[in-house]
């Protein structure tokens, strides 16, 4: 979600944050096949001692009366990312347009915070000091908007967690991570019981297909340290960076020229996922600064385009790019590097949709 002016009462921001933590669980559970799982924020606030989570009064004008269960709440909000994927055909429908109307209503919401900033007032107080401040009926706009969106996010993903019940879905396990040595092949998957059955990824299509091993062509490479410089990374400067497509498209570019990628097939592999995956991690805010996550509270926000942490932009940071986290062609540079170290992207980019499912426009968002 985009974020709110910096005027905005401390409790409604409180909220967004909750918001934007559970909607983006929901979100990542709908596309890992296990949607039951996802949180209901009403029950967490509750469980926590703010009753009615819907009354403003809670949440906004007594906000720092309920400051310390708030943040148990954004705390106790968890990604669960347990390699489950969804096999039966009929459930991929249900979760694409589950999904759509979950995108559809967030992104209503970003329409009303993106108007909020037209209506900030200043106020000139009685000793002659000023301040800014959004009108009351904007703010009750806001947070009814923000619950309106969490309301439909759940009872889209239940939908679909009634239906998988319903129609006994076949759920498998993720096949294993095989390592590249010398070339060889991966053993085969054996599902218990199943003899040398294949396990099935999840399409938007609602079909299944062969999981394919994630082992680079053996002509292409993979992460190559050649181009890695080890850095102190710093924390960009936060606000709306939003970036147009075009933009994108010159920073890949720029980043791909860094990592030495200049085949033009593999550039346009590359492009056409990290477009997708920009898109899922940041919208193309270049400045956003995650605020909500476990790596927020642990003081390593993700941050830039690709959502990188410090330590993985440090780790994987690319030779001649900016040392700053949220400029637009290193962030872009760093995350190439980690995926293609961690999840075994080959360098001409054939297997990043296969092996990164963020960058999959058919599957799914899902954190990388």
């Amino acid at each position: 979600m985009h974020e709110l002016p910096d005027c905005a009462p401390s409790g409604l921001i409180a909220l967004f944050r909750l918001a934007e933590g559970v909607i983006q669980a929901q979100i990542e559970l709908l596309g890992s096949g296990k949607p039951s799982a996802a949180p209901n924020l009403r029950e967490m606030l509750g469980s926590h001692g703010i009753a009615d989570p819907k009354d403003e009064s809670t949440m906004i004008d007594n906000y720092n009366d309920h400051k310390v269960e708030v943040q148990q709440v954004i705390s106790g909000i968890h990604r669960q990312d347990d390699g489950i994927v969804v096999r039966t055909a009929g459930v991929g429908d249900s979760v694409t347009n589950a999904y759509g109307a979950i995108e559809t209503s967030v992104g209503e919401l970003n329409t009303k915070i993106d108007a909020s900033f037209a209506a900030v007032r200043t106020v000139t107080t009685r000793d002659g000091e000023t301040h800014k401040e959004l009108p009351r009926d904007v703010i009750d706009g806001l947070f009814n908007g923000v619950w309106d969106t969490l309301d439909t996010t759940y009872n889209q993903v239940h939908s679909v967690s009634d239906q998988a019940a319903s129609a006994a879905l076949n759920i498998s396990s993720e096949q294993p991570t095989y390592a590249v040595s010398g070339g060889s092949a991966p053993p085969s998957y054996n599902a218990p019981g199943a003899g040398s059955t294949m396990p099935t990824s999840f399409n938007a299509m609602g079909s299944g297909s062969p999981i394919s091993p994630r082992i680079p062509p053996n002509h292409s490479g993979t992460y190559d340290d050649h181009y890695t410089e080890r850095v102190n990374a710093t924390s960009g400067t936060r606000g709306h960076n939003r970036l147009s497509e075009a933009e994108l498209r010159k920073h890949i570019g720029e980043a791909l020229d860094a990592l030495g990628i200049t085949d033009p097939v593999a550039r346009e592999n590359w492009t056409r996922g990290y477009l997708v995956l920009i898109q899922r991690e940041s919208g193309g805010d270049a400045g956003s600064i995650n605020t909500w996550d476990s790596n927020a509270v642990a003081g390593r926000a993700s941050q830039g385009l690709t959502q990188t942490i410090p330590t993985t932009f440090s780790d994987n940071h690319v030779k001649g790019t900016s040392s700053d986290i949220t400029d637009p062609t290193a962030n872009i540079a760093a995350s190439m590097n980690y995926v293609m170290k961690k999840y075994d992207v080959s360098r001409d980019g054939s297997n990043l949709a296969h092996n990164v499912q963020q960058a999959d426009p058919t599957r799914a968002p899902k954190g990388y």
